[in-house]
């Protein structure tokens, strides 16, 4: 077909096309450079402001609307590649949980670093070519290399991303971790004048045993206590926590308390009962001076009684 003497085809662009990068899709992907780039032009046009970034929403439909060329599944196989390497990030700020929508945005950190790498991969690339296109016999070893070239330069940038965003990453993390208490160091504390070494360390043994071995903190507040029973209290408590496999360490008199107010609370109901049967005996005589008749009680009926004018 001829329009205005120029050759026209159903096959070339009249339309606005999705523009990509051969660099940036040779280092991430075809399908992610493109996702990249739909995302970055609605990035700029995209007022919605959140955390220091700006984001865009879209649901997949709406995504597979403006890339018709691609399916559900490899559009979220897409977005997935794109957050492992930390090229997107995906949130959801909506309180609303009928209206759960995808907020989009670039990791443009990330993106240089990528973009710095993409260079300095490909004077690697072009450097290989030139030592193999001079040692190699074969007629065409350019176009023999050409598939090892892709994966040399996507493995280099892989590597390099990686290695970058752990650096970074590093820096960012400005509060030092604090080394693990060890079982060692839990066992050579300074403990209170008095207290038994080994029963302490047969304590920590059994926590340990247990898969809840005591933090420095823990130990510290254990060891206060300690000292305010004194080595004998310490001891037995120790020794106590240990027979009964008790996590913590508690003060023999309170175990003492416990009991007591066990047997109390036994003692009372006990005493009641008793009240109850001498209630009981008092109502009909039994044990006075008033009982004149003969009580049969029933074995298998306990609470029937019989008197002796009635048989």
């Amino acid at each position: 077909m001829l329009c205005d003497g120029v050759d026209m085809s159903k096959l070339l662009i009249n339309e606005s096309p999705l523009q990509v990068q051969p660099s940036l899709a040779m280092a991430i992907g075809l399908n992610e450079a493109i996702f990249l780039q739909q995302l970055h032009y609605w990035l700029g046009a995209s007022k919605y402001n959140r955390d220091g970034r700006v984001w865009v929403y879209n649901t997949y439909a709406e995504w597979i609307l403006q890339l018709r060329y691609t399916s559900i599944a490899t559009l979220k196989r897409t977005i997935k590649n794109l957050r492992e390497h930390r090229l997107i990030l995906v949130e959801r700020f909506e309180q609303n949980k009928s209206n759960q929508v995808n907020y989009y945005t670039i990791d443009y950190d990330t993106l240089a670093i990528i973009e710095e790498n993409i260079s300095q991969a490909i004077d690697s690339i072009h450097k290989v070519k030139m030592s193999q296109s001079i040692s190699s016999n074969c007629t065409n070893g350019v176009a023999q290399n050409e598939p090892m070239d892709r994966v040399k330069m996507s493995q280099s940038l892989q590597e390099n991303t990686q290695e970058n965003t752990q650096e970074s990453n590093k820096k960012k993390s400005t509060k030092p971790r604090k080394p693990k208490f060890t079982f060692e160091e839990a066992c050579a504390v300074q403990l209170p004048s008095g207290v038994n070494r080994d029963l302490w360390i047969a304590y920590i043994e059994m926590r340990q045993a247990s898969k809840k071995l005591p933090t420095q903190k823990a130990i510290e507040m254990i060891l206060d206590d300690l000292n305010k029973w004194g080595h004998e209290k310490a001891n037995q408590s120790i020794q106590n926590s240990i027979k009964s496999n008790w996590v913590g360490l508690f003060e023999p008199k309170q175990a003492v308390q416990t009991y007591a107010t066990t047997y109390q609370s036994a003692a009372s109901k006990n005493s009641k009962t008793m009240n109850d049967h001498d209630a009981f005996f008092a109502k009909y005589g039994i044990g006075t001076e008033r009982q004149e008749q003969v009580i049969d009680v029933n074995p298998e009926h306990p609470y029937a009684i019989t008197w002796e004018h009635e048989q």
